[in-house]
């Protein structure tokens, strides 16, 4: 399956960041998007984990709005 063709750039964008809670300054779109980019990749192997964390996403952007 194809990945995102932004996911490197995304992925060095979130590198930057420290872990120390600023998630939370990232916008959703963007979060969201980088999200998606990792779910395409591990949704090959991992069909359970990927549901849990597409779970966990779409609660994270409905208490964000």
């Amino acid at each position: 399956m194809a990945v995102g063709s932004n996911t490197s750039s995304t992925i060095k964008y979130y590198r930057l960041l420290p872990a120390s809670g600023l998630i939370s300054q990232i916008p959703s779109q963007s979060l969201i998007r980088y999200i998606n980019d990792m779910l395409g990749y591990f949704n090959t192997r991992h069909q359970s984990i990927t549901k849990m964390i597409r779970l966990a996403a779409l609660l994270y952007s409905s208490v964000l709005s």
